[in-house]
């Protein structure tokens, strides 16, 4: 037995138009497959939460490391990136 399910929704004819159109444009035989990898696509993007997440953990590794004193000046830091282009 499969696990697949049947969503519907609601569209105009010229929605049906557009995302047809846009669904051969991309190459899609179906619309059907369009949405679907639509779909995919947006379940396969980085949640926002993951993105708070990370950007939470930077500003704390950051906050440590300028209380703790882990810092350079600004000169050191062009002479670092100076030094990566001469190599």
């Amino acid at each position: 037995m499969s696990d697949k399910k049947v969503l519907s929704i609601e569209i105009t004819s010229e929605q049906e138009s557009q995302l047809e159109s846009r669904a051969s444009e991309r190459g899609f035989t179906s619309l059907a497959d369009y949405l679907l990898a639509l779909v995919e696509a947006d379940m396969s993007e980085v949640e926002p939460d993951d993105e708070r997440i990370d950007a939470v953990e930077s500003f704390k590794q950051g906050w440590h490391e300028a209380m703790t004193d882990q810092v350079i000046t600004l000169d050191q830091m062009w002479a670092m990136l100076e030094d990566e282009d001469d190599e």
